[in-house]
């Protein structure tokens, strides 16, 4: 396999192991108050996924736009772009620590960003129920690399992104060839 297609292969297998969990796709879709006694269709938790889609212009050029259901990007969180009132995951390769040219530890970090408002549910925090469901859904996972995903062993601190935006960074390390 080709270092590059780790990356990929990170980004699809994670994003089939989000999918498989309906509880953290219902904690980032619905906003009330409730969000687990609402239903969660299979189309919606897909589009969950899709960060850009495309759009035919009047001239029939096609533009690429953002995708306002997304709620999993992997690109790390970046205060230039305006970010409407969603909860989101960050999912993106941190650090990469080459054990040699053929072997490396690779740190994917998973930020969980909840703006204040949506934060409080009717059991609980929407941030830490979310943070429970990540580290539940991905934490000794297999992934298709050379070692399942783990939590690496460090404080997970509350981080402040931006504004309102408020949230916890997890890190987790495998090892890619």
């Amino acid at each position: 396999m080709q270092f590059n297609d780790c990356f990929v292969k990170i980004e699809q297998n994670m994003a089939g192991l989000f999918l498989k969990n309906e509880k953290l796709c219902k904690l980032l879709w619905h906003n009330d108050n409730n969000p687990l006694a609402q239903h969660m269709d299979e189309d919606i938790a897909q589009n969950m996924l899709i960060d850009f889609v495309e759009e035919v212009d009047g001239e029939g050029n096609i533009q690429l736009i953002e995708n306002p259901d997304c709620r999993v990007f992997f690109v790390p969180f970046t205060d230039l772009v305006e970010t409407p009132l969603k909860s989101q995951l960050r999912v993106y390769t941190a650090r990469i620590n080459p054990d040699n040219i053929y072997i490396s530890e690779v740190f994917v970090q998973i930020d969980i960003i909840v703006p204040q408002q949506l934060n409080k549910l009717r059991n609980g925090r929407r941030r830490e129920s979310i943070l429970s469901e990540v580290m539940k859904t991905y934490n000794g996972q297999e992934i298709g690399l050379l070692n399942p995903l783990a939590i690496v062993k460090r404080p997970i601190d509350i981080r402040h992104f931006r504004g309102t935006f408020f949230g916890y960074s997890v890190l987790f390390s495998t090892r890619v060839a």
